[in-house]
C-alpha cells in the first residue's frame, strides 16, 4: 500500500511539473545539464537534446527555511532533482540562493531526515524507482561544488546559474539497495525573478 501510495505521490507530482514551468532552452549559452556515473556506466541529459525540460522553484520547509529546487526531466515521469536547504530564510532568496552556492567548502549532503539547513539531497525517480541521497551514513564526507556561478537577465527575468560537482550513495525507498553516482556534474539554474 505504501509503494503504491508514492507511485501516486510521484506521479502527480510529475504531471503537476508541466513544461510550461520550465526554464526557456534560449536563456542559456551552454543548455543546461547533469552528468554522472554509475557502478561504471556514464549518464547525460541535456535540456534541448535528450532531456525534456527543466525547472527551478521555491519552497518553504516547516521552520520557515526556503528549499531551492532544480528538476531535470528526462522522460516522462522520470527526473533527477537537486534540494538546496537554506539557512537564512531573512534574505531575499537570490541572496539567499547565492550565499548557498557560494559555500566555499562545498555543501554536505542531508544525511538524516528532517530539515538541514546548509545542505543538500539529490533525488532521482527512473525505472519506476526513487532513490535518493539522505539517511545515508556513507555521504557524510561527501559534498556537492560548485564551479561557478552567473546572475543574469533575459527578457526581464532573472536567473542565477551555477556549474556543480558532486558524488554521492543514493538508496532506494523500495528496496534499500545503494548505488554510488561518482563524477557527477552540471550546469544548473535558477530563475528569481
Amino acid at each position: 500500500m505504501r509503494k503504491i501510495t508514492l507511485y501516486i505521490v510521484l506521479a502527480f507530482l510529475a504531471n503537476s511539473c508541466s513544461k510550461k514551468d520550465s526554464l526557456p532552452d534560449y536563456a542559456f549559452v551552454i543548455p543546461l545539464y547533469l552528468k554522472w556515473n554509475i557502478n561504471g556506466i556514464e549518464y547525460e541529459y541535456r535540456v534541448g537534446e535528450n532531456a525534456m525540460f527543466s525547472r527551478s522553484f521555491v519552497l518553504i520547509n516547516s521552520d520557515g527555511n526556503r528549499k531551492f529546487v532544480y528538476e531535470l526531466h528526462l522522460d516522462g515521469n522520470e527526473f533527477f532533482r537537486i534540494t538546496f536547504f537554506s539557512k537564512k530564510n531573512t534574505e531575499r532568496p537570490e541572496k539567499d540562493l547565492v550565499h548557498l552556492l557560494n559555500s566555499s567548502e562545498g555543501l554536505p549532503f542531508k544525511t538524516s531526515s528532517g530539515n538541514h539547513p546548509g545542505s543538500v539531497l539529490i533525488e532521482m525517480f527512473a525505472s519506476e524507482q526513487l532513490t535518493k541521497s539522505t539517511e545515508i551514513a556513507l555521504n557524510e564526507d561527501k559534498k556537492l561544488l560548485t564551479i561557478s556561478l552567473r546572475d543574469f537577465t533575459v527578457s526581464e527575468k532573472k536567473y542565477i546559474e551555477a556549474e556543480i560537482r558532486f558524488s554521492c550513495f543514493l538508496i532506494s525507498v523500495n528496496d534499500s539497495s545503494l548505488a554510488e553516482i561518482t563524477n557527477g556534474e552540471g550546469l544548473i539554474a535558477f530563475r528569481y525573478k
